[in-house]
């Protein structure tokens, strides 16, 4: 698959993004939380490693249940959207 330049992030993106130094998102890279390709002597990251990263290792769990919780009400809202829909026809 192959990604747009909107989707690849360089690690000074990221640093930016993150509010922390590139010597720390390297780290972040070498420890593997956050996947990245290497490009000659640089590194991108891409816009979903990106999001895994967030939603793994840099939000808290009470973050991420309040973000499932939001995700699970959504879907619930479109599946009722849905059934009125198909009663309406």
């Amino acid at each position: 698959m192959s990604n747009s330049p909107e989707d690849l992030f360089s690690t000074s993106e990221v640093a930016a993004a993150l509010g922390v130094s590139r010597i720390t998102v390297f780290r972040y890279i070498k420890e593997g939380k956050l996947t990245a390709t290497k490009t000659g002597r640089n590194y991108v990251v891409t816009r979903d490693a990106y999001s895994v990263f967030l939603l793994y290792h840099w939000m808290s769990m009470e973050e991420r249940a309040a973000l499932k919780r939001a995700v699970l009400k959504m879907a619930d809202r479109i599946h009722q959207m849905q059934l009125k829909t198909i009663r309406e026809q």
